[in-house]
């Protein structure tokens, strides 16, 4: 029964403690996803231009992330946005 009661008390701490960093989650807003042709990519930087019913879009990712696509190859891009809390 002690046990019990020093793992309930173990969890509200760590619930308490976690409450901060559930506050700070950014909330995510315009979340879609948009699919396209590549037309131009650059391995080197990441950078490419994928070619979608409602216009051309530059992008950029990691450049290990994009090693294995080439121009012409079809993509789904999932896209989303949250406000940012730092100062500017």
């Amino acid at each position: 029964m002690m046990r019990a009661r020093w793992l309930v008390a173990a969890i509200l701490i760590m619930q308490i403690a976690l409450v901060p960093a559930w506050a700070a989650t950014p909330k995510v807003q315009g979340k879609h996803s948009m699919t396209g042709s590549i037309t131009m990519i650059d391995h080197t930087t990441g950078m490419l231009t994928l070619k979608t019913s409602e216009g051309d879009l530059k992008l950029h990712f990691p450049p290990a992330s994009v090693q294995k696509l080439k121009e012409g190859d079809t993509i789904t891009v999932h896209l989303s946005y949250s406000e940012s809390t730092a100062a500017q």
